[in-house]
């Protein structure tokens, strides 16, 4: 992620499971999981390119995009919602397919820049508190 100039951002609230973690050519994509109800959120996190949050919103597919909270771009779906910002130079892009956008606002919101190691321990942890879980059961 260094040496594409892509800082670690992830999210580490109490109600969110970091389920996986994965890394393909510059491009973090992190998937969390609510542990009250199992709604799947994604975090994708990429190089700005010198784009806006509103610019990227309006690309691809996603339709129309408008200003849902300052600095904050979402497409115009109530349910199954992307949003897009600018965090420490990065895309930061939260989706989720059964997601309102309150959902993915406070996940959004949250998000924080944070090292490798602390990455690795978020997602150890929620990997060993799985075990704890399988083992009590």
């Amino acid at each position: 992620m260094a040496r594409e100039h892509v800082p670690v951002i992830a999210t580490d609230q109490p109600q969110y499971r970091l389920d996986s973690v994965d890394e393909e050519e510059g491009i973090l994509f992190l998937h969390y999981e609510r542990r009250r109800d199992g709604l799947e959120v994604a975090v994708t996190v990429q190089a700005q390119y010198g784009l806006t949050a509103e610019q990227a919103c309006g690309s691809g597919v996603r339709g129309a995009c408008q200003e849902v909270a300052p600095g904050i771009w979402g497409d115009h779906v109530d349910l199954g919602s992307t949003l897009v910002t600018v965090r420490e130079n990065a895309l930061t892009e939260v989706t989720g397919e059964l997601a309102t956008k309150d959902d993915l606002l406070a996940v959004l919101r949250d998000v924080r820049p944070m090292d490798a190691w602390e990455l690795a321990w978020l997602a150890l942890k929620d990997s060993s508190h799985d075990q704890e879980m399988i083992v009590a059961e």
